[in-house]
């Protein structure tokens, strides 16, 4: 019966039943390509592919919440540093910062959180076999992990971490400015588990900066890791799908240039004025110092542009026509 259910679900679609080759895909997209966009995600290789895009962009928001946080302690102190900071007429200011940071706080704890539980997903999703052994040998009787966990919670339901500056003259010289949280502070809130509560209570204060860190550096390597073991476990189908869907974005660019080269043509635009906007400096500098209108340059700037490989030797023609490109025949 159910094998019956999922043929007569499968009849309904533009793509059938999988195994799929390029040339079906492509024909399919001419007949409908916003449908064969969606059910390509049928894929088994989809599932993988998505369940990474969600891990990387997760990491990616928490280490840029970290970053901007670092950067907001790191205006601090350069300012700190100009005469007449701390002067009653610049109290906005220093509000200014320290809302910054505060707001900094926020942000990397939340996303830390939500990065936890983005693993938490994808693996129900993507058994792994020792996930549950690395969890335990990086976080479960991490301190650090369990405290800006529990500091997420202390920040969204009790109140904002107070913003505390501790400067010291090191005995070699110069000036040290930290950013930090008072344990006393943080106790008071009857919450935190037992290994937060230890390492609150471990010293007067906490290093926000050195908390943050070393927690960036081993939520690094436990994703390295964990993803790297998603690649594995879906190799096949996930390099299948990958190559499926760089085809149809292929096609995709293919159409596009198509359509661009369709009006540039007649109208006689002349394609160097818009190269600023598809090279960056680098490239533009490379594709100034090959012979202006020739093969070669635009060859190069063809390699430079097509993501896909998506120019065809009818596109490339079409290319050189704009150019002005002589081809010997």
């Amino acid at each position: 019966m159910r094998n019956m259910e999922n043929l007569n679900r499968l009849s309904t679609f533009l793509l059938g039943q999988q195994p799929w080759t390029k040339e079906f895909l492509k024909k399919a997209y001419f007949r409908d390509f916003i449908r064969t966009r969606e059910e390509i995600k049928e894929h088994p290789g989809y599932m993988h592919h998505t369940e990474l895009a969600n891990l990387r962009l997760s990491f990616d928001i928490f280490s840029d919440a970290v970053v901007n946080l670092f950067d907001s302690i790191d205006t601090f102190k350069s300012e700190e540093n100009t005469e007449g900071f701390w002067f009653p007429v610049n109290r906005a200011r220093i509000a200014q910062l320290e809302l910054t940071i505060r707001r900094g706080m926020f942000s990397a704890t939340t996303s830390a959180m939500a990065l936890v539980d983005m693993s938490r997903n994808a693996i129900k999703k993507i058994p792994i076999d020792d996930y549950q052994e690395k969890i335990k040998e990086v976080f479960l009787d991490n301190p650090e992990h369990h405290f800006v966990q529990e500091l997420r919670n202390y920040i969204c339901h009790n109140e904002m971490v107070r913003a505390n500056w501790q400067v010291s003259y090191p005995s070699g010289g110069g000036k040290t400015i930290r950013f930090i949280v008072y344990s006393r502070d943080l106790l008071a809130w009857k919450n935190w588990n037992a290994l937060s509560r230890k390492f609150i209570s471990d010293s007067e204060s906490i290093d926000i900066e050195k908390v943050f860190t070393s927690y960036r550096e081993q939520v690094a390597r436990f994703q390295k890791w964990f993803q790297q073991k998603i690649e594995l476990a879906g190799k096949a189908p996930l390099k299948e799908y990958r190559e499926f869907e760089r085809f149809l974005n292929g096609i995709d660019a293919q159409c596009c240039w198509n359509l661009i080269l369709s009006q540039a043509i007649p109208q006689k635009i002349d394609p160097y004025k818009y190269l600023h906007q598809y090279l960056n400096k680098n490239e533009l500098v490379e594709i100034s110092l090959l012979p202006k209108q020739s093969k070669v340059q635009v060859d190069r700037i063809i390699k430079l542009v097509d993501e896909y490989n998506a120019c065809d030797d009818e596109l490339r023609y079409k290319i050189y026509t704009l150019f002005g490109v002589i081809v010997k025949a």
